[in-house]
């Protein structure tokens, strides 16, 4: 066998595994993405309704963060307006984003949706938990 062939048999499992390595992280949740994801899983209209949320996406866009913080009911003015100014100055780290997700039942089926931010290292907080009325309750 030639060299060269040897080389390219060796390096072929390689270069599959590192693939698929990094197609297996590609596909796993961010450290912030899991610990806002427990947070969110643990609160307590969603578990009293049986739901879970599998998934958030995090609003990185600028623009979009400003209206997020701008649509929070339960900050006060000044702190909004500080938040607003630290994210046009870009002094908001990366994984400080707002998120959203949909709430499911145990069917997977959509029965809610949940909003809050996630602040890298310190926390999630939920701002908004929307749940649809259970059918029993909507047809008595």
């Amino acid at each position: 066998m030639k060299t060269n062939t040897k080389f390219a048999v060796g390096i072929a499992p390689i270069a599959v595994l590192v693939l698929g390595l990094v197609f297996f992280r590609a596909c796993t949740p961010s450290y912030e993405e899991g610990m806002t994801l427990d947070a969110i899983n643990q609160h307590k209209r969603i578990l009293e309704r049986g739901g879970h949320v599998e998934e958030v996406q995090f609003i990185r866009d600028k623009q979009a963060r400003i209206d997020f913080i701008n649509g929070v009911k339960h900050m006060d003015r000044a702190s909004k307006e500080d938040r607003i100014r630290m994210i046009e100055e870009g002094k908001v780290p990366k994984n400080d984003a707002p998120f959203q997700g949909e709430v499911l039942d145990a069917d997977g089926n959509v029965v809610g949706e949940v909003m809050g931010f996630r602040v890298e290292g310190f926390g999630t907080v939920i701002t908004h938990c929307e749940l649809s009325k259970v059918e029993e309750e909507q047809n008595p």
